[in-house]
């Protein structure tokens, strides 16, 4: 399987919509990214670039006893225009991250997210470090075809 390469990343504040879920209801996350999309193209911001990411919890959003997770779809902060635009605003920390980048439809994509969470995370735990992992949409995506390629980013010591 994919092997990461490791990248020290400057970090970035990103804003978006995100939403509350679990394991069960990771199918929501394409309908959370089409919201995304059009309320993006509604507002004039460009959306080329953007992240998916997952954490365990965000201030902006409850979670409820039954959700384990928050996935937020963003773009970075300096594409947005106004502070009350109905996103929330994130931060992908700074630091040191295992970059698995994934090639295809994305439909197959949740092949290799669950590779890292199964596999790749569990087998490398001495150098996992707790944060958001997120994924990163820029011009090797064609959302119109759903295909190309898509980085994920997990945290490392």
């Amino acid at each position: 399987m994919i092997q990461p390469k490791f990248v020290k990343f400057e970090g970035a504040q990103v804003r978006g919509l995100g939403k509350a879920l679990n394991e069960d209801r990771i199918s929501e996350i394409k309908t959370l990214w089409q919201d995304f999309n059009k309320f993006c193209e509604n507002k004039g911001i460009p959306h080329r670039k953007a992240y998916g990411i997952c954490m365990k919890n965000h201030p902006g959003i409850l979670k409820g006893t039954d959700e384990t997770f928050v996935y937020v779809a963003a773009v970075p902060e300096q594409n947005c225009q106004q502070e009350n635009d109905g996103m929330i605003q994130c931060e992908l920390p700074a630091g040191n991250y295992a970059v698995f980048t994934f090639s295809g439809p994305i439909a197959k994509f949740p092949d290799l997210v669950m590779h890292v969470w199964e596999h790749w995370v569990p087998e490398n735990q001495q150098m996992y470090r707790e944060g958001p992992d997120f994924e990163l949409y820029d011009e090797r995506f064609d959302p119109k075809t759903a295909s190309g390629e898509v980085d994920i980013y997990i945290p490392v010591k």
